[in-house]
């Protein structure tokens, strides 16, 4: 694939042209509806034999053993009213390692738009910039359209596919190049109890759909939400790619350690299949500040040999959140749950404004107008229940002169389809 300097910066002008024109499109409508704005600052440090195990790093390098150290800071802005949303991201990375490699630096723009096609289905669509620079460039574009349907209260099924590009620039006396790649993803993931959550994700190229094992990427992953806000979670997976990327035009062919360089078409060729396995914890210590800790293992199986080689990565950061929140007076911006072993659970809602809101649901017969919540602060209301073990359904409601208005529950609730087009909120308590 001969690809020019041209093509190249068309292609990245056309995908941010995409992007900005879907936020500007939204953005005199969303501006008058939600608005949440989130930035966050984390650090870490930890040792590594091989750099793709550190998270957000795209590049297969097992020749060095070293310490790290990392810097994010992330933003997040996100609009969402009348069944729809748009969300910005921005990632930014600087990664030290404690050798001879160069400092790298990178990160990731991306905008996702999703409208609710009914209260089980969801389409989306997203795209998104990326470029990490270290001895050399390598930049990544993409472009994607799924679907998310909850099939019961406790499960989710998705399905995405997209277009992206990958170009690695000034690798050592190589020219530009490039690999096109068509993916598809499906996901599911399930709920068993209010704590713990089951996914399973599978990802290949289009191109192999006779033959998904020629590139593809599957995990499973258990998380457990535990008390005081400690949560841990478990992944394993097995994956494979194979990319080729190919020169936009004959140079003296480079080498590496692995042979990775057709002589006779100027291609870099990688191919690698592993297992890998992450376990990750987090714990806020504060309002502001949440430590977390990863322990990845990942064994390498040999293209060339039979050989088995293991690599392993250890890190401890911090994070610290700044969020800046512009709720609409008359609507619920946010609903948290804590439980307690004792089944009683006490739930906080967000709403801008004085009201005098309930709660009714399947443990009270739905009984109007219901439980009162109560204001506990600035814009926090909440009430404390009793539950018995099990999943229970509930709605919201404002009552003003004698009128009760049902109200609708945030994006990011539970929920499930309460039968009349409209959605009731679920709590799980599980002891």
């Amino acid at each position: 694939m001969t690809v020019t300097f041209f093509y190249k910066n068309y292609r990245s002008v056309l995908l941010s042209a995409i992007m900005m024109t879907t936020i500007a499109a939204y953005w005199s409508t969303a501006s008058a509806q939600n608005l949440e704005t989130e930035v966050t600052l984390s650090a870490g440090s930890g040792y590594a034999s091989n750099s793709y195990l550190i998270p957000m790093i795209p590049e297969w390098e097992r020749r060095y053993i070293s310490a790290f150290t990392t810097f994010t800071p992330s933003a997040r802005m996100r609009y969402a009213g009348s069944g729809r949303s748009i969300t910005v991201n921005g990632i930014g990375q600087l990664l030290h390692f404690y050798d001879e490699r160069p400092t790298w630096g990178g990160g990731y723009l991306t905008t996702t738009f999703r409208q609710r096609l009914s209260s089980s289905f969801t389409a989306r669509a997203s795209g998104g910039l990326g470029s990490h620079a270290t001895s050399y460039n390598r930049d990544l574009q993409w472009l994607q359209l799924g679907v998310d349907w909850l099939a019961t209260s406790s499960t989710r099924l998705e399905a995405t596919a997209g277009s992206g590009w990958r170009t690695i620039r000034n690798l050592e006396n190589m020219d530009d190049m490039t690999d096109r790649f068509t993916t598809y993803s499906l996901g599911i993931e399930y709920w068993p109890s209010f704590r713990w959550r089951l996914r399973m994700n599978f990802n290949s190229n289009l191109d192999h759909l006779s033959s998904p094992g020629d590139g593809f990427s599957s995990t499973v992953s258990a998380t457990n939400h535990r008390f005081n806000g400690l949560v841990l979670m478990l992944e394993t997976g097995l994956e494979q790619y194979t990319v080729a990327f190919q020169s936009s035009r004959e140079t003296e062919t480079g080498s590496t350690d692995n042979g990775l360089f057709n002589d006779d078409e100027n291609t870099l060729n990688i191919q690698n299949r592993f297992h890998r396995t992450t376990f990750r914890a987090s714990y806020p210590v504060s309002g502001r500040i949440t430590l977390t800790g990863t322990v990845a293992g990942l064994l390498w199986f040999s293209s060339a040999d039979d050989e088995i080689e293991p690599d392993y990565q250890i890190s401890a950061g911090i994070q610290v959140p700044f969020s800046l929140r512009r709720v609409r007076s008359g609507e619920l911006r946010s609903l948290d749950f804590e439980s307690e072993r004792s089944g009683r659970t006490t739930l906080t809602v967000r709403y801008r404004g004085d009201a005098n809101l309930y709660i009714t649901g399947d443990f009270n017969d739905w009984e109007d107008p219901g439980i009162p919540l109560r204001k506990t602060n600035r814009n926090r209301y909440s009430v404390a229940l009793d539950l018995s073990v099990g999943m229970h359904q509930f709605k919201i409601a404002k009552r003003e002169n004698d009128e009760l208005e049902w109200l609708e529950l945030p994006d990011d609730a539970p929920t499930v389809n309460d039968g009349f087009g409209g959605k009731n909120g679920r709590i799980i308590i599980d002891y």
